[in-house]
């Protein structure tokens, strides 16, 4: 997660300086990459919420 919010931070600011649009691309980059962010970490939940699952019902 701090991979993805580092990568959005400096390619926004990148992006930014490249078309002078100071701070918007560098704001939409950051809300995108966190929003990845948050969506990945939801699906590992529930990959390990089925496995937990799983186990359960083999005991």
């Amino acid at each position: 997660m701090a991979a993805c919010l580092a990568g959005g931070y400096f390619g926004g600011r990148y992006l930014d300086s490249k078309f002078g649009t100071e701070p918007w691309l560098l704001i939409a980059s950051l809300l995108l990459c966190l929003t990845v962010g948050v969506v990945e970490i939801c699906n590992m939940l529930k990959k390990a919420m089925k496995e937990l699952e799983r186990k359960d019902l083999e005991d």
